[in-house]
């Protein structure tokens, strides 16, 4: 994989974190986490890093998983998780950290975990609906190659 592609699937995952974030501002599900938060950031590739995953956002689901640090601060990680027939694999594509951990600030994170679940599943679904009724290739998308077979056929 070239640099490139890996950049891109990036820049596509974290074109989906930040998607999500500003479907969640605009329905007001933010409005009791923002004050809170310490940051709000899609998550970046290490320089020369790659996904080791062609990613296809219609084939995965997203997983907002909230956890207590080991700095002491509560983060919501969100991934991009998927079950490929052997394992699961999942791409982390943004994180929020607030520096509180109260019992508070747990709830009102856990209600932005739903609200962020229900906001990326809808905007998941329209993408998957544009990619099956559009002929197009969207960004980040190569075209299938068909292979033509030829030969005879023998009659009896």
């Amino acid at each position: 994989m070239s640099k490139r592609n890996a950049t891109s699937r990036n820049d596509q995952a974290g074109r989906l974190f930040e998607a999500v974030i500003h479907r969640a501002k605009q329905a007001g599900d933010f409005d009791s986490a923002g004050p809170i938060l310490d940051y709000c950031r899609p998550c970046a590739l290490a320089p020369g890093g790659e996904m080791k995953v062609e990613l296809d956002i219609s084939k995965f689901s997203f997983l907002p998983c909230l956890t207590f640090g080991t700095d002491g601060k509560l983060y919501l990680n969100c991934y991009l998780s998927r079950f490929n027939g052997v394992g699961c694999y999942s791409v982390r594509i943004g994180t929020l950290r607030t520096p509180n951990t109260d019992m508070d600030t747990c709830k009102i994170m856990g209600e932005l975990c739903g609200a962020l679940t229900f906001h990326a599943h809808q905007h998941l679904n329209e993408q998957r609906h544009r990619c099956s009724s559009s002929s197009t290739i969207m960004e980040g998308q190569r075209p299938r190659r068909r292979r033509i077979l030829t030969g005879t056929v023998q009659k009896d």
